[in-house]
């Protein structure tokens, strides 16, 4: 069974995935790509342990929990605006 729903996470969809039920959000696709397997069979070695959104599609990769903290921030100041 197929349940079409939006974005926003709800008990709805809690309850859903408990009973086992498939959740389909609009425009997500299902099916990895095969640079997606390819990426998670063989990951990039790199020294990042942190990342966050920038809020315009991009993310910010740190290495130490301070330099995360401050794009942690960078992003919040830039929701406010």
């Amino acid at each position: 069974m197929q349940i079409y729903v939006g974005t926003d996470i709800s008990k709805f969809h809690f309850d859903a995935y408990i009973e086992g039920k498939t959740i389909r959000l609009p425009n997500r696709n299902p099916k990895p790509g095969i640079a997606s397997i390819e990426a998670a069979l063989e990951p990039e070695k790199h020294d990042y342990i942190y990342f966050v959104a920038t809020g315009d599609g991009d993310h910010t990769f740190s290495k130490t929990y301070t330099q995360h903290l401050k794009a942690v921030e960078l992003y919040r100041l830039k929701r406010k605006k």
